[in-house]
């Protein structure tokens, strides 16, 4: 059986911090079954950009 798996990095612009910095989120995504979590990570609003060019694409795994 194979499974798709998706993941996805973003800056969650609504919960910045005292210095105006943005945490990283993670979206992991494995046949539809969706989850979030916090990388506790941060990154300046002018590194935004960086985050939104680096989605990976879908992929097929097989089980292990």
């Amino acid at each position: 059986m194979k499974a798709k798996v998706s993941l996805h990095f973003y800056a969650k612009s609504t919960k910045a911090n005292t210095k105006g910095q943005f945490p990283i989120y993670v979206r992991l995504t494995v046949d539809g079954n969706r989850t979030e979590f916090s990388t506790k990570k941060f990154i300046e609003p002018s590194r935004d950009g960086h985050l939104k060019h680096r989605k990976r694409k879908a992929r097929q795994r097989k089980p292990v």
